[in-house]
């Protein structure tokens, strides 16, 4: 049978889509890492891995054989895991990724309530676009992802955290409330491909992604977005609690006719998890700190 050695490689390369990129995670050289994978290879009696392709990608049988392999690795885990604790010198360190969108006020609320609520655990935080961060979760790079849902397919466990309402941006629009028609003749401006609020801003005001201006910006901050609003006319969309930490633009900010748009903040992780016992209580103390409101009619918007 192949070696815990080999199945590490294994993973690694699985992950990192590359030989020697895989040798640098696990502190070998890439001649080595090859000659073991082809060890292990000749071992089960079929090829892991199409090396043919690039970047480098499972072959039919490697599919079947990689969540096996990461079975195999949460046990070699759990077991370190146990000795650790056995010996005092556990302390668990948990990597979450969050959408560019929701780490701009999440990262500071953790942050506060972080040593409080875990004294004991370890964390650390990554910025990552959708469809990114359902790969890294997917792949193991990361514990746990906090995105807008929902969470597509049925590989995850996850759950809603809280909803969030979308305000409006339009400083030079005069009124209070707005509809999406009263947008269409206006300049939007949108964070860069990859993140969900664009789609839901597109999808609110049924905007063409195909068409173009004469002079445009797409970029993924959230600030410069309503600096160019406020200078050069037109609108952005605003999460609710990023608007909580920019009291000057509350002031000027819209809010759509009933019901208001808005996108489910969502935590989710792999089901089989030697971390999901402190990942769940994340989740808790987040539907803490953002409660609810019971009376509020919300069009929860796709972000695909």
């Amino acid at each position: 049978m192949i070696s815990h050695a080999q199945i590490q490689y294994i993973i690694h390369v699985y992950q990192e889509k590359s030989f020697q990129k895989a040798a640098d995670k696990c502190f070998v050289t890439q001649p080595t890492l090859s000659m073991q994978i082809k060890k292990a290879e000749q071992t089960l009696g079929y090829p892991i891995f199409n090396r043919d392709t690039n970047p480098i990608c499972l072959t039919s049988f490697g599919e079947e054989l990689m969540p096996r392999l990461f079975d195999i690795e949460e046990s070699f885990q759990k077991l370190d895991i146990f000795i650790q604790q056995k010996e005092g010198k556990y302390q668990e360190e948990i990597k979450l990724g969050i959408i560019p969108t929701v780490s701009i006020y999440m990262v500071p609320y953790l942050y506060k309530v972080w040593d409080k609520e875990f004294p004991n655990v370890n964390l650390k935080i990554v910025e990552l676009p959708t469809e990114k961060l359902l790969q890294a979760v997917g792949e193991k790079k990361v514990d746990a992802g906090i995105m807008a849902g929902p969470v597509p397919g049925e590989r995850f466990d996850d759950c809603i955290l809280f909803n969030e309402e979308i305000k409006i941006y339009a400083p030079q629009y005069e009124g209070n409330g707005v509809l999406a028609d009263d947008l269409k003749n206006m300049k939007p401006w949108l964070l860069s491909k990859g993140n969900c609020l664009r789609t839901q801003m597109i999808n609110f005001c049924a905007l063409k992604q195909e068409e173009k201006s004469s002079w445009d910006y797409e970029g993924g901050n959230l600030e410069l977005l309503t600096k160019m609003a406020k200078l050069h006319g037109g609108f952005t969309l605003l999460p609710e609690y990023y608007l909580q930490m920019q009291p000057k633009l509350q002031k000027t900010v819209l809010t759509a006719e009933n019901p208001a748009p808005a996108r489910s903040i969502v935590g989710f992780h792999l089901p089989r998890n030697t971390k999901r016992v402190n990942i769940q209580k994340i989740y808790n103390v987040l539907k803490k700190g953002y409660p609810q409101p019971s009376d509020k009619k919300l069009n929860i918007l796709p972000w695909k």
